[in-house]
């Protein structure tokens, strides 16, 4: 099998329609974990990608063409079909899993290019968005993704550093950042490893201070109060934990995750009310002002776990109904394994 640094990660592109923009990801892309599988004959992991498209009815109309055999029966109804299930009943998102290419298994989730970018910014699902907190492998760029993905990161280190204490170290505030998409998820309750962000830091620290150094910049120039360990003896980050800056950080936050923390917090809105991000996070701030950090941090985690429980409930659903019976009994298999693997 071919190792990490020896497979081209770009090459399956080439036997798939043209896309906007692509990235892989996950553990065939980086080694999770101290133990980075070192001494280890196994397995090659398969090679997760998603790629934005402009159109996913015409680029699967095309596919199915080319590439029948990387989908379920589900595309013998046709194009349509396969995007009606992955926009109706999952988030937007069609993955074909457990596709044969060369000596490796590949995965490949296909997203509208706009509704990627919507996400990003808002927060709407936190599912591809939130597999862009952590390191990708960036394949074909898009520049409009690329912004919106720089909204993405400062909104993961902003709400990181809101449950974090006013000293931490570089691993914690990572693993506070990775830990976000996968508070709530179903699939933590039986089907991953639970140490599953940890091993994903461990595995690529340096590419996540690469990842947020341009995120810790731009909230330092927004006059957020928080400062890194460069000249600290001690190594460790600081920031401001008083209600000027918790405020500050709480601006940055995508409206998603605002209204969600308005709900938790128990506020209500007149029916019809539209507001603006800035206006919904000073309105928060108010309702927040004379609540403890500790319930501010149960508001956000419980906001946070219900975007992610809600968008991962109905992905496992179009996930079943979009790899058919077999795969989805294989793929399911593949991470249960995984995950005991992980848990011993």
């Amino acid at each position: 099998m071919a190792g990490f640094e020896e497979f081209d990660f770009s090459s399956p592109l080439v036997d798939l329609p043209s896309v906007e923009m692509a990235f892989a990801y996950g553990s065939g892309v980086f080694p999770q974990g101290a133990e980075s599988r070192a001494g280890k004959k196994e397995e090659a992991p398969m090679v997760d990608y998603i790629l934005a498209v402009q159109s996913p009815p015409d680029w699967h109309a095309a596919n199915i063409q080319q590439n029948r055999h990387h989908y379920s029966a589900l595309s013998y109804l046709g194009p349509q079909a396969v995007d009606w299930v992955a926009e109706r009943i999952g988030v937007g998102v069609h993955f074909n899993t457990l596709v044969p290419w060369r000596d490796r298994l590949i995965k490949y989730g296909v997203i509208d290019v706009a509704r990627l970018t919507h996400d990003l910014q808002t927060w709407e699902s936190l599912y591809i968005s939130g597999r862009m907190h952590k390191p990708v492998r960036m394949l074909i760029d898009h520049s409009p993704v690329n912004a919106a993905n720089q909204v993405n990161l400062r909104a993961a280190l902003a709400t990181a550093l809101l449950l974090l204490p006013p000293t931490f170290t570089d691993e914690e505030l990572y693993t506070s950042i990775c830990g976000l998409s996968y508070t709530g998820d179903v699939r933590m309750r039986f089907a991953e490893d639970r140490g599953k962000v940890r091993k994903i830091v461990l595995g690529s620290l340096p590419r996540f201070v690469d990842l947020y150094e341009e995120p810790v910049r731009r909230l330092q120039l927004a006059s957020v109060p928080v400062d890194s360990p460069g000249g600290a003896a001690d190594g460790l980050w600081r920031q401001d934990d008083s209600p000027t800056g918790r405020a500050s950080l709480f601006h940055h936050l995508p409206f998603t995750l605002l209204e969600s923390i308005a709900v938790a917090a128990g506020h209500v809105f007149p029916a019809g009310t539209r507001f603006h991000p800035g206006e919904l996070s000073a309105i928060l701030g108010q309702t927040l002002e004379s609540t403890s950090i500790q319930r501010q941090n149960g508001f956000i985690t419980s906001a946070i776990a219900s975007i992610v429980q809600h968008s991962s409930r109905r992905q496992a659903v179009a996930g079943f109904l979009s790899a058919g019976l077999l795969k989805s009994a294989k793929y399911f298999g593949r991470k249960l394994l995984k995950a005991r693997g992980g848990r011993t």
